[in-house]
């Protein structure tokens, strides 16, 4: 392969240099402001995988907080909107369920779309959206993924993933009800479904789908994947989860056992992106995750 004997013909420090790196991953960040950089890019070393973040650790954490912010201040706007159409003579129940029924998807629907307006001005600047492919989305191409084609493509045996999440959260139930004894936290997702069927199909594609493949890239593509270029996986990954479950601090009431599912849950969606070299199995395990969540709300358990 001419890629080959390129590298091979190059001199001994160059190749130490690379294959040092290969061993270490320390060359994604050292090789940044290297001048080598292009004539590295024409030929590399045979099996090694370039990766550069999408963007910095302060962009990710701009990304996050806009993201993190947006949700309860929309929330109270929609809300507080919605509220001065409802008629005053309703019942205190229906009022609520009407108040849920218009609030909750405004808040999803708006939030998302700011999120993904915030990724997108975080890597445009750097490159433009095809960036994104370096979080693990997107076809495989020269510098994200492996020398394996199939990396970044979907591959059918990633719907185990799905599986495993659903398993996961039935599990992580099944313990806190045997720990704590105590019944589900009232959510306003089981007013919400009251509404009929097309809420039900609604909350599934917010909760299913979009919910896991945005916070998917916030939290194991752009913020993961940006400090694990800097420091170990365990730092890395514990940050991340930290932060995946102080976001949904509001959402779990600030119960504790939830909380710690959730990092753990972040720890495992990391290591599965660590594994897998590709964000669509994280996304996969996450949305499963979700699915189980919703099971016992949707069947009025």
């Amino acid at each position: 392969m001419k890629g080959q004997e390129d590298f091979n013909n190059r001199p001994k420090t160059f190749r130490a240099f690379f294959q040092k790196g290969v061993e270490n991953n320390s060359v994604n960040t050292k090789f940044q402001e290297s001048p080598l950089l292009d004539a590295y890019r024409e030929a590399p070393p045979p099996g090694f995988v370039f990766r550069r973040p999408p963007c910095r650790v302060w962009e990710s954490l701009l990304v996050l907080t806009g993201f993190s912010v947006s949700q309860p201040v929309i929330s109270l706007a929609a809300s507080t909107i919605v509220a001065s159409f409802l008629p005053i003579h309703m019942g205190f129940k229906e009022f609520e369920r009407q108040l849920v029924l218009y609030t909750l998807p405004a808040t999803i629907f708006i939030s998302h779309a700011l999120g993904w307006a915030l990724i997108w001005l975080a890597v445009s600047w750097r490159g433009g959206w095809p960036m994104l492919r370096g979080v693990g989305l997107g076809p495989p191409g020269w510098g994200e993924t492996p020398p394996v084609r199939s990396a970044a493509r979907f591959n059918p045996e990633w719907l185990w993933w799905f599986a495993g999440g659903m398993v996961m959260h039935f599990f992580s139930l099944l313990a806190i009800r045997f720990i704590e004894n105590s019944s589900r936290l009232d959510s306003p997702l089981s007013k919400f479904v009251q509404s009929g069927p097309v809420a039900v199909a609604l909350l599934v594609l917010m909760a299913v789908i979009m919910a896991p493949l945005l916070e998917e890239v916030i939290f194991r593509g752009l913020l993961f994947g940006s400090l694990r270029l800097k420091m170990g996986f365990w730092p890395a990954g514990l940050v991340s989860a930290g932060m995946f479950s102080g976001v949904h601090f509001l959402q779990t009431q600030g119960y504790l056992p939830a909380l710690v599912v959730i990092i753990l849950l972040g720890l495992l969606l990391a290591w599965v992106k660590e594994l897998s070299r590709s964000l669509w199995p994280a996304v996969l395990f996450h949305a499963g995750f979700n699915m189980m969540a919703l099971l016992p709300i949707i069947l009025g358990f």
